[in-house]
């Protein structure tokens, strides 16, 4: 994604497109979830389009401290931390509750048999 992003398409469209890659991908799984509540082996459906938003991810996270270091270029070193350590807050807390929320997710609608 780094290579993509340098040579090809620039790191702002490649942040943008690997977020609405996530984004597009975890609706999919979602849907997909839905649909496939009263099939016995929805597992592997589901695991197979959980593959879309992890793509979409590492296209952000490859390259969204650089395009934030580009905008703070000229500013204090104390800017430059500040801004590292609320993106490695935002990742944690990010990914923990997306995790947890497809976790409940899948505990209330993902065991129901009919």
């Amino acid at each position: 994604a780094g290579l993509i992003a340098d040579v090809y398409c620039g790191r702002f469209r490649t942040v943008m497109f690997s977020v609405c890659l996530t984004w597009i991908g975890y609706l999919l799984c979602a849907l997909v979830l839905v649909a496939t509540l009263s099939y016995s082996n929805q597992r592997l459906i589901v695991l197979p389009m959980l593959l879309i938003p992890y793509l979409g991810l590492a296209g952000f996270e490859a390259n969204i401290i650089q395009l934030g270091g580009d905008q703070l270029q000229g500013s204090s070193s104390e800017s430059l931390r500040s801004f590292v350590r609320w993106l490695t807050m935002a990742a944690v807390f990010g990914g923990a509750s997306g995790g947890a929320m497809c976790d409940l997710l899948f505990c209330l609608f993902g065991n129901l048999e009919q």
